[in-house]
């Protein structure tokens, strides 16, 4: 009996004497126990800059020497977190990073102090910023003539990507010649573009893409607009010839035309008039010649070709209906017979174009000295009608 005092005063001892319990916090929890600690501070408000797309964020540090770093946290313009790029993940030491190939949006970054497992307070989120998406300008945008190097260049892309170009699609269109400077894409996604329309590019609508090796792409939409040029030569489809000593006299079903100058009032002119062909697509009158034949030539002379100033028809013309003239007269010096006079009349029949289609009067520019005739095959003549050469470009 006297054995068993001294264990029951231990059993005793246990139940009214709890022992002391022992806590302690381990940092390797996950879930539940990411513990947010109230002796960490809050983080400081970030500011947030654009560079091409890569983002730079700053903040000042939080107080107190238990931060070990920061973790950086991206939300678009909803507030949705989102995946943070490599270079801002995890725990940052320092009070900067900078996250590169930004997706395209507006975004707003926060930071929250961390240490280990212990978290302070997120911090406001910044002013948003705006990335903008790749794109690219070149100009010229309408191409007249092959091979166009056009010239620009391309914004946000994403840097250190090497870029090449295509046409009309950006997997399997033709491969053009161009280049980036500098290349690769420097930081701020910046560079100078340069591309070449190779010739036997159609007419119409094509798309000129930018494709980045890392897969940014950007485009611009182009015409081209090539004239096919050529020359044209048309035959007179009216033609006749006026005298001034027999005013209601009509001359225009002979082969022959006079231009003849008098001193006694026996004056005579010819008038020629030409269908104009239609201008092909994207050209335009570069170069016009008014061709007529001397079946009877003088030499010594000079001819004026004039724009007519109103309608005139083959069978009713005469020297007191005759139309005047109209502008300055183009000149070419007389030939001898068998030859051809050449007049260049290239603005003359672009007016022609722009408006009303008149034809020409030729006479000779000293109409009142001398009494030489000269005469020209008409349209009715067998061979060497006259012809109106006309260069589209």
């Amino acid at each position: 009996m006297r054995n068993r005092l001294p264990i029951l005063a231990a059993f005793v001892a246990l139940v009214v004497c709890p022992v002391a319990a022992l806590a302690s916090w381990s940092s390797s929890g996950s879930g539940a126990g990411y513990s947010k600690a109230s002796s960490m501070p809050a983080g400081n408000t970030p500011t947030a800059s654009v560079s091409g797309r890569n983002v730079t964020v700053s903040w000042t540090a939080s107080s107190g020497s238990q931060v070990a770093g920061y973790q950086v946290s991206r939300y678009n313009n909803s507030g949705q977190l989102q995946t943070i790029g490599s270079a801002c993940s995890g725990t940052i030491s320092g009070t900067s990073c900078t996250e590169n190939a930004v997706p395209a949006g507006t975004w707003r970054y926060s930071v929250t102090p961390v240490n280990n497992n212990w978290r302070g307070a997120e911090s406001a989120q910044s002013t948003a910023v705006t990335v903008a998406a790749a794109a690219m300008t070149l100009s010229p945008t309408t191409v007249t003539s092959l091979p166009a190097t056009l010239t620009g260049q391309i914004t946000s892309f994403i840097s250190g990507q090497t870029v090449t170009f295509r046409l009309d699609n950006p997997t399997t269109g033709t491969v053009l010649s161009g280049s980036i400077n500098p290349s690769p894409v420097p930081s701020n996604g910046t560079s100078s573009v340069s591309v070449t329309i190779p010739a036997g590019t159609s007419n119409g609508s094509h798309t000129i893409y930018a494709i980045g090796s890392q897969g940014d792409q950007a485009s611009v939409a182009i015409s081209v607009q090539v004239c096919g040029g050529g020359t044209q030569t048309v035959n007179s489809d009216a033609d006749a010839w006026v005298q001034q000593d027999k005013g209601t006299t009509n001359n225009g079903t002979g082969t022959t035309m006079d231009v003849k100058a008098d001193t006694n009032s026996k004056i005579r002119r010819s008038l020629v008039h030409f269908t104009l062909p239609s201008i092909p697509q994207y050209c335009s009158v570069t170069a016009a010649h008014l061709r007529l034949f001397a079946s009877t030539g003088a030499t010594g002379r000079t001819l004026g070709a004039y724009l007519a100033a109103a309608s005139w028809t083959e069978t009713g013309v005469t020297w007191n209906n005759q139309p005047a003239t109209s502008g300055s007269a183009v000149t070419a010096a007389s030939v001898a017979t068998g030859s051809t006079v050449d007049w260049t009349v290239t603005s003359q029949v672009q007016t022609l174009y722009s408006g009303t289609n008149t034809g020409f009067i030729v006479k000779d520019q000293n109409e009142t000295t001398g009494t030489t005739t000269q005469s020209f095959s008409t349209r009715e003549a067998a061979s060497n009608k006259p012809a109106l050469v006309i260069t589209f470009g």
